[in-house]
């Protein structure tokens, strides 16, 4: 660290809300604190003066299972979220999401919270050089180094949506539940992140003050298959390159509620609608698997040097069709 940083412990959720909205930029809620640590280890001007540290103030950090729901604290660990045995049975997807990042060691101090809100890895943003996330006028990825930006709509940032636990959460159609200044809210996953069409400087919606309590997630039915898949460069420890969570059952014997998402390849969690299209409510067969696979890269805009993630938007795509296809209940052939 560069400089003094101030601990608070205000006394409940509400409390930490309202200091946090009094002192806007100035202050930040802390659980694992991996992203700070790398503000502070820049010397970074957006690094807070004052950490409130929430885990320590309130029960955040509890996951438990009701009649209807998954519920996981905001400051739950990574490594909590993937032992879980109840997200394990009734929300599994998400665990393979949090058992996929980053190392052990990561995985044991990461919050799910964190991870949701975590700034993104372009390594033109991470390394201070003008940008329009750093304040500039342009995005350098257009016409530089674009191996691992977007190829679905990007503009005016390129950047890429990269939580995997958001990805699984997306599927999973998760809310969220919010301590803020004026009260207790509740947003649906689908909501917490910005369009950089919008604003191209802020990543989600919420404001300083604004604290995550409680990840809610549906409880999976029997009938349903699921699965998170990730394609990653340097093996375990590394941000994917592409992924995708998927979620559909055979209800009727059909392929129904189908839900898909990609992450690594947009500004935000992505949805390939023409494979989704392809494959809702038809029939089960395995025929239909490998064509709207390839459906999925519909669209596509590559820049200049990353339009190898086409093919494997297409192969990640199908290998969670056929993985998922393998462990339903009924299945024609």
């Amino acid at each position: 660290m560069t400089y003094p940083v101030t601990i608070e412990r205000p006394r409940d959720l509400s409390a930490a809300a309202r200091r946090l909205h009094a002192l806007q930029s100035k202050g930040a809620p802390i659980g694992g604190g991996l992203e700070l640590l790398e503000l502070y280890q820049h010397a970074d001007p957006a690094a807070p003066d004052v950490l409130i540290p929430i885990r320590q103030i309130a029960d955040v950090s509890t996951i438990r299972v009701s009649p209807g729901e998954v519920h996981i604290g905001a400051a739950a660990t990574l490594a909590e979220v993937a032992d879980s045995m109840g997200v394990k049975r009734y929300a599994w997807p998400l665990s393979e999401a949090a058992q996929s990042v980053g190392s052990p060691q990561i995985r044991a101090q990461a919050t799910i919270a964190g991870t949701l809100l975590q700034r993104p890895r372009c390594w033109y943003f991470r390394n201070g050089i003008s940008c329009y996330k750093n304040g500039g006028q342009t995005c350098p990825a257009v016409d530089g180094d674009n191996r691992y930006h977007a190829i679905f709509g990007g503009g005016p940032t390129h950047s890429v949506f990269h939580s995997d636990v958001g990805l699984a959460l997306h599927a999973l159609q998760a809310k969220i539940d919010l301590v803020t200044p004026g009260g207790d809210k509740t947003i649906a996953i689908a909501d917490l992140y910005i369009d950089p069409q919008v604003d191209v400087t802020r990543e989600h919606v919420l404001n300083p003050g604004e604290i995550i309590r409680e990840i809610r997630i549906p409880k999976l039915p029997d009938r349903f298959v699921g699965t998170f898949m990730k394609i990653r460069e340097r093996g375990s420890f590394d941000f994917a390159i592409v992924s995708v969570a998927l979620i559909y059952n055979n209800y009727h014997g059909q392929f129904k509620n189908m839900l898909i998402f990609l992450g690594g390849v947009a500004p935000r969690p992505h949805v390939p609608q023409k494979t989704i299209d392809a494959i809702q409510f038809k029939k089960l067969s395995r025929a239909l698997i490998s064509p709207a696979a390839d459906l999925a890269a519909d669209g596509a805009t590559p820049l200049a040097h990353n339009a190898y993630k086409i093919p494997m938007v297409k192969e990640i795509v199908r290998e969670a069709l056929e993985q998922t296809y393998e462990k339903l209940s009924w299945r024609p052939d």
